[in-house]
């Protein structure tokens, strides 16, 4: 019932990426990585790492099409006051104006 879960509504697998620490660019690897798996396979990012790669729930929505509304519905109930908005909520527009 976790509407935003990676695997919601279909069979999912994990990667993991190894990366040195302070590796010069490592970073940019990694975002470049996230962006070409969303466009090219559909996959979902793991909402505790995010890279900043999604900019709009349109986004999200095209990602979760049978799920994102609901999970939207919920958040804008629970988040009535704005209290969880956040960095992430502006960026895909969907903080709430108390």
């Amino acid at each position: 019932p976790a509407h935003l879960a990676m695997m919601h509504g279909r069979d999912a697998m994990m990667l993991e990426m190894g990366m040195l620490v302070c590796a010069n660019d490592s970073n940019q690897l990694l975002e470049t990585y996230e962006r070409r798996f969303i466009e090219e396979f559909g996959a979902r990012p793991h909402w505790g790492l995010d890279l900043n790669v999604l900019g709009s729930f349109e986004q999200v929505r095209a990602l979760y099409p049978t799920s994102a509304d609901r999970w939207l519905a919920v958040y804008r109930r629970m988040n009535a006051r704005g209290t969880f908005n956040a960095a992430f909520t502006d960026r895909l527009g969907i903080s709430v104006v108390p």
